[in-house]
């Protein structure tokens, strides 16, 4: 049984270590810092893209000795460090590093062998204009694979207009929604009720967003009134 759950986490403000100033270690560790992270890179060596965005104040620097032990390092690395991200080229210091700080309950992402880690960096899109995001893992079996799959995925949603049309209105109708009941007991049944009524999605694959957002809202009963949306 897969035990693996895919989650997006705000990163903004969560402390992360990265282990390894390489290639792999810098594309992590600028995603990390780009979505607001606090990344503190341990390496013995950095690449000057790494140290770019340290004199940015972007990121932290830690240089490690090179006989530097995994229980060393594990006991050097903060204990509010939410997630470890180990990207070395010594396959059997990640492993060991890995297992300790499994051990401790501490998220782990082993870039040389996802087996030996609990998270993993799925490849990463977008469609609709960044409403829709997409990712795609093959659990470290082949990202070569996973890449091509998200490319065909991101290809066929942009190309699809029934699906770009069905996101733009119902992210309107939400967002009326929210506004004019407060209750999501009485929201969340009216999503599945717009959803299995088939002049909605008549008006939808046709392209006529607005009497479509309007016969959801008919169908939700939204007052007249409210926040200036009135059903047509």
């Amino acid at each position: 049984m897969d035990t693996h759950i895919p989650v997006y986490i705000e990163f903004k403000g969560l402390k992360v270590a990265v282990v390894g100033g390489g290639s792999v270690g810098t594309r992590r560790a600028k995603l990390l810092s780009e979505a607001g992270a606090d990344v503190t890179i341990y390496s013995i060596d950095f690449t000057e893209e790494i140290r770019e965005l340290a004199e940015e104040g972007k990121v932290k620097l830690v240089k490690l000795p090179e006989d530097i032990a995994p229980e060393v390092l594990a006991d050097f690395i903060p204990g509010n460090t939410v997630l470890v991200v180990i990207a070395t080229s010594n396959l059997e210091f990640n492993k060991r590093l890995s297992r300790i700080l499994l051990s401790r309950g501490i998220l782990v992402n082993n870039a040389t062998d996802a087996r030996v880690g609990n998270t993993v960096f799925p490849f990463r899109g977008e469609v609709y204009d960044g409403g829709i995001r997409i990712s795609v893992t093959s659990l470290g079996r082949t990202g070569v694979a996973a890449r091509r799959v998200l490319e065909y995925c991101i290809e066929s949603l942009e190309d699809n207009s029934y699906l770009r049309n069905l996101y733009s209105v119902m992210s309107k109708f939400k967002s009326i929604l929210v506004s004019c009941i407060s209750d999501p007991k009485r929201r969340f049944p009216l999503y599945f009720e717009v959803d299995r009524d088939g002049l909605f999605h008549e008006l939808v694959r046709a392209g006529s967003l607005e009497d479509a957002l309007a016969r959801a809202l008919e169908i939700a009963g939204v007052p007249e009134d409210c926040t200036g949306n009135p059903p047509r």
